[in-house]
């Protein structure tokens, strides 16, 4: 490889996250999803379906962020808005993807086939009936994040 090429391709990678995200991880892509706002939200069996049981509303990103720094980020903001929240809603973080050295739960890849997401990060926004009333495709900021959840859960 040229020396050029390889400073054209490591400048894209800064300069254009999502398409080095794309080459690395795959985008997020939307035409596959099975679950749209509006809809129930599978919730599974295990911790995410007993916080809706128990009245909360859910935070649900599918990524990993030991493996991807759009997921790393997203997650982040995640936990820096999740705290306000909590009396209302609880966030969790599921990792379906196959890896050999942390292989995802068995429940965590079908949570994520029932929702038919590919590439990452997704978060889903579930309020306390259990429908999907946000899905953040991509990387998502802590301030994007806040406004919503602030409109489904005001804080008195």
């Amino acid at each position: 490889m040229n020396r050029q090429f390889a400073y054209f391709l490591l400048a894209t990678a800064f300069l254009f996250p999502t398409l080095s995200q794309g080459a690395m991880y795959g985008l997020p892509d939307d035409k596959s999803l099975k679950i749209k706002v509006g809809d129930v939200a599978p919730l599974g069996q295990g911790a995410v379906k007993k916080a809706h049981d128990d009245g909360k509303g859910i935070i649900l990103m599918f990524g990993d962020p030991g493996h991807c720094i759009f997921c790393e980020k997203t997650w982040e903001a995640v936990n820096i808005v999740a705290p306000k929240y909590s009396n209302d809603a609880t966030a969790f973080i599921k990792n379906y993807r196959l890896a050999d050295f942390n292989p995802p739960a068995v429940e965590d890849v079908e949570l994520a086939a029932k929702y038919g997401v590919v590439g990452e990060p997704w978060i889903f926004i579930i309020d306390k009936t259990g429908i999907v009333r946000t899905i953040f495709k991509g990387v998502t900021n802590s301030a994007t994040l806040d406004a919503e959840l602030s409109k489904l859960f005001p804080q008195k």
